[in-house]
């Protein structure tokens, strides 16, 4: 997968380890040599290009950095029990643009976990892949979100009862279950796929925003 500048920094300015950001906006505009301005600009619009004078001053430092966080964090999940980052051989994220550091919760059962991870700064086609990824995997048997709510967009698509969020600050609410499991083939891939994408894209193209994603993994010898 070849990464452009804005996905290496999307990745460093979205890193968070335990809800906490691992880096400031103002610590990488240091250590790059730019404008804060810029950096919310890439972080905020997924489409947004670096001038090519810019990706060619900071392709060495932000290379080296992107390169040793994925590093750090791969094949490693926030454990909030424990308060340490952790490694599982339970599960593998794919490589992604934006690299999430997942965070798995443990039900009180111990018949199942689910690994959650940020994907506000994903784009579209991103999140429905990771979903389709967690499907094809057959680990996981059901996926949640988290949908953000912006300020002026309206919090529910219904005729009825479309409210808009002016309150100034945005707000939440969240999705699902919804199922990750197929039972005839390739077709029903297929089928949960389309589903997976109707759900990502009625939300995201109403302007709101998939801000998180957990999928639910039943663990081996329990029941589910």
């Amino acid at each position: 997968m070849r990464l452009s500048a804005s996905d290496k920094l999307r990745t460093l300015l979205a890193a968070t380890i335990g809800g906490q950001r691992v880096y400031k906006q103002k610590e990488l505009a240091a250590m790059f040599g730019i404008s804060t301005r810029t950096l919310r600009r890439v972080k905020s619009d997924p489409g947004h290009r670096l001038a090519s004078a810019t990706v060619a001053r900071i392709k060495a430092p932000l290379d080296k950095e992107n390169r040793d966080f994925r590093r750090a964090i791969s094949g490693k999940a926030w454990n909030p029990k424990t308060g340490k980052l952790e490694k599982s051989a339970r599960f593998k994220l794919p490589s992604l643009p934006v690299q999430p550091v997942p965070t798995i919760y443990m039900a009180k059962s111990g018949r199942s976990q689910t690994l959650n991870v940020d994907c506000e700064f994903w784009r579209v086609d991103e999140k429905i892949n990771y979903l389709f990824s967690a499907l094809e995997s057959k680990l996981y048997v059901a996926w949640t979100a988290r949908v953000k709510v912006p300020i002026g967009v309206a919090t529910s698509g219904d005729e009825e009862s479309l409210n808009v969020n002016d309150e100034g600050t945005a707000q939440f609410y969240m999705i699902g279950p919804k199922s990750l499991q197929s039972f005839t083939g390739s077709r029903g891939l297929h089928r949960v796929r389309k589903e997976i994408e109707r759900e990502i894209s009625y939300h995201q193209d109403a302007g709101r925003v998939i801000a998180n994603i957990s999928v639910v993994e039943n663990l081996p010898g329990e029941p589910a």
